[in-house]
């Protein structure tokens, strides 16, 4: 796993990216693989958006209007292997609870 802010884009990856990433969607830039693994994840523009999160820390400031812009709502809507996306949320959730705690 690797940690590097650059430039003011902070970036966590579990693994080394190659290329451009997969999708960007608002402050994000998310590296996948085939199967839609997201193990890459960027912040541009960190030092802003970490100033915004000081300033609102304690408090739950999203609206349902700065949600939808935020880039969150809809990020995965082109993937294939989704379909039912209530059923993909309660399988997802269910392997988070069950995955060994290492």
């Amino acid at each position: 796993m690797s940690v590097t802010c650059i430039k003011d884009e902070f970036k966590l990856a579990i693994r080394p990216t190659k290329g451009k990433p997969s999708k960007k969607t608002g402050p994000f830039k998310l590296w996948s693989d085939s199967e839609g693994n997201i193990y890459a994840i960027a912040i541009v523009h960190c030092t802003e958006q970490l100033k915004e999160f000081r300033r609102n820390q304690g408090r739950i400031q999203m609206t349902a209007k700065s949600l939808l812009e935020s880039g969150l709502v809809g990020m995965w809507k082109d993937r294939k292997d989704i379909g039912d996306s209530a059923e993909f949320a309660r399988k997802l959730r269910e392997r988070a609870q069950t995955r060994s705690r290492d």
